[in-house]
Formats: structure tokens, sequence, C-alpha cells
């Protein structure tokens, strides 16, 4: 996986495999619940818990469930409510900091070839780009787009971001930072 700086691209071997899963993200999950009974558009209320089970309700009290475990895999503020009948793990989910990430998908007329698909970026407001475009079966609207760039904050000018009033605002400086930077990776 190649790292980028403001200076130059460089490739890093460091054992770790990415997947694109294809020909859309969601397609892991769609394959993993091929054989799962799933309850879509529900509101899961807070877990209640007993000594051999967990009991999950939706919104309106009805029951969905009884479950030997129950995976909370959501933001730590909703995991802190879902969890409020286990107190510890309530209070540990409700003290994580969470952080945010700014994305931003540039489209472009004419190809661009950086010298690869994806890279973490060092030394710069960006953490990550990808081409898109370079993802298998990526065909329909990323493909009428033209050639497709997603690029992600890094903590520090998230934060910033965040700070600002309007997220028009905001959304539009990042759009602007990721542009310019994008520029001295190209060249």
């Amino acid at each position: 996986m190649p790292t980028v700086s403001v200076s130059a691209a460089k490739e890093e071997k460091q054992g770790t495999e990415r997947f694109v899963a294809v020909p859309r993200m969601n397609a892991i999950c769609k394959h993993l619940a091929t054989e799962i009974d799933i309850c879509l558009d529900t509101q899961v209320a807070p877990l209640k818990g007993t000594v051999d089970h967990w009991s999950l309700v939706d919104e309106d009290d009805a029951e969905i469930g009884r479950f030997d475990v129950a995976v909370i895999a959501v933001p730590a503020g909703q995991a802190a409510t879902l969890l409020c009948a286990a107190p510890q793990l309530a209070d540990q989910a409700g003290s994580a900091e969470m952080t945010g990430c700014w994305a931003v998908m540039f489209a472009f007329a004419d190809s661009i070839d950086l010298g690869f698909d994806a890279a973490f970026v060092h030394q710069s407001p960006l953490s990550w780009i990808a081409c898109n475009s370079s993802k298998p079966e990526r065909n329909g609207v990323i493909a009428r787009l033209g050639h497709c760039m997603q690029v992600h904050s890094g903590l520090k000018i998230t934060s910033t971001i965040h700070s600002m009033r309007s997220s028009d605002c905001s959304l539009a400086s990042f759009g602007k930072q990721s542009e310019h930077h994008l520029q001295h990776i190209r060249t």
C-alpha cells in the first residue's frame, strides 16, 4: 500500500491485505446475511438482560427475539443507550470519545494517473486517497461520473472543520483544501 507525502509517493509493504467488495461494498453484508433472518427498518429499544439471555424489543415494545449473545455495532453514544441493562458496559460506551472524518468524492472528466489506486497520506490534512474508478465491477453511476477520487480528512483538519458553525461552509472548506492537496500529489 503506497503512502504519500506532499513531496513523494512510496510503496510500503506492511503485511496487511486490503479487500474491495464487488460489485458494491454492501456485497459482504449481503453474503453474510444469506441465511440469517434480518429485521429491517426496526428501531431496537434498550436491551433487556436476564441470567441466560438478552431480549430485544422494538420501540413499540414488540419482541424481536431472545438471544444468547448481543453484538452492539453502533456509535458509542447509541451503544450506551442500548446497554442500560449492563451499567458497566453502558458507562464504558458512554465514556468513549469518537472522532469524525470528512470524505469527499471528486469526479474528473479525464483520467488521472497518480501511480497508485489507494494510499495513506502523510504530512497533509488528508489521511487517505483512493481511486474509486479502479475498483472492480464499478460500472453504473461511478463510471458515468468519469474518473472518481475519494479523499478522507485527517484528524486535525476534521477538528478544525467541525468547530466551524455552518456545515455547508465546512464541507466547502474541506473540498477546497482536498483539491489543493490533490494538485500537489499529482505534480
